[in-house]
């Protein structure tokens, strides 16, 4: 379980990554240079939205 936890995590981090990349480049703002940029610069923030949408990610992982 804890493997797949941590896939999952890798997962989400890059999705919230690309959507934060959308919005920067909407709102013509510099984007992160990297996936490990963007989560050394909003952990904190993106360990309490995958508190929030982890089981979401879990269920999502069992159906496929």
């Amino acid at each position: 379980m804890q493997h797949l936890e941590n896939k999952l995590w890798h997962e989400f981090c890059s999705f919230m990554y690309v959507e934060n990349c959308v919005e920067r480049h909407m709102e013509q703002r510099p984007i992160y240079k990297t996936k490990f940029r963007y989560i050394r610069a909003n952990y904190s923030f993106l360990k309490r939205e995958w508190q929030e949408a982890k089981s979401i990610w879990l269920a999502r992982a069992e159906i496929s």
